[in-house]
């Protein structure tokens, strides 16, 4: 039993030898075979793996392309309804505390119309005229002067208009009267003549009122009325209170005037009333 024994362990030292030698030419044989297997299907995913790179890349450059084409068409279509960014606002610094704010810019003013000028061209204040005219007495009682003692008149007339078209002024009028033949109630005799005449002077008041290019003036004349009548060699005067409404007409030529007056005169007293009417003419200064 010790020499089969001996056989059967070298039979199987024999065969492990063997195995063990060919196990890794056979191992190394599957390996190429298998690798073998695996290349084609490795060279055909990397032919697959190649085209499909290729194909993203061309679909890539497409889309890019597709995008720039787009991007122009946008901006053509935008750029005429492309509004400007409206101007960044200022930032004003706020001044410090003990700082005065800079004052506001104020708007000038409006220039304004100039008012219209309604005053005629009698600008200066001061004025003086003379009067011609005639009076008539219209007392039907002959009085303590007996003649009629109006007539032909002479006169003058002087004042200032204030700024509220107040006028203030003096007048002297002067009448050459009349002549009367026969009795009178003074007289004795029935065949004497007696003459008479007016001297009334005062002061005026009146108030100026434009109408278009005259100046029309209603005014009051109050004063004396100092009357001379020579009756048979003897003057005697006579003084009364007199009032003398009435209004003047003036119309202006540069400095200087023209125009008319028209006037009655009551006469206290045993004076003559009358009615005057007058050419004036004077100068403003």
């Amino acid at each position: 039993m010790t020499g089969y024994s001996k056989a059967l362990c070298s039979i199987l030292g024999t065969l492990l030898s063997v195995v063990l030698v060919a196990s890794p030419v056979l191992a190394q044989g599957k390996k190429k075979k298998k690798a073998a297997e695996e290349a084609p299907a490795a060279e055909a995913e990397v032919e697959a793996s190649g085209s499909l790179d290729s194909l993203m890349e061309t679909a890539a450059e497409k889309k890019k392309d597709d995008k720039k084409k787009k991007g122009k068409k946008g901006e053509e279509e935008a750029a005429p309804a492309e509004e400007p960014a409206p101007p960044a606002e200022e930032v004003v610094e706020e001044p410090d505390a003990w700082e005065r704010p800079p004052e506001e810019e104020k708007a000038p003013p409006k220039a304004k119309a100039a008012p219209v000028d309604t005053t005629p061209a009698l600008e200066n204040p001061i004025s003086v005229a003379l009067l011609l005219g005639y009076g008539f007495k219209t007392d039907r009682r002959t009085g303590d002067l007996g003649a009629d003692p109006y007539g032909f008149m002479a006169g003058l007339r002087g004042g200032y208009t204030f700024d509220f078209m107040l006028y203030a002024g003096v007048y002297f009028n002067y009448y050459l009267g009349s002549s009367q033949s026969g009795g009178g109630e003074r007289t004795v005799s029935t065949n004497s003549t007696t003459t008479a005449s007016y001297m009334q002077f005062g002061a005026e008041v009146g108030y100026d009122v434009n109408a278009g290019p005259v100046l029309f003036r209603p005014s009051l004349e109050i004063g004396l009325a100092l009357g001379l009548t020579d009756e048979t060699g003897t003057t005697t005067t006579v003084n009364d209170m007199m009032l003398g409404p009435g209004f003047t007409l003036v119309y202006p030529i540069d400095e200087f005037f023209i125009g008319g007056d028209l006037r009655g005169a009551i006469v206290l007293g045993d004076g003559a009333s009358g009615v005057t009417a007058a050419a004036t003419g004077g100068m403003r200064f």
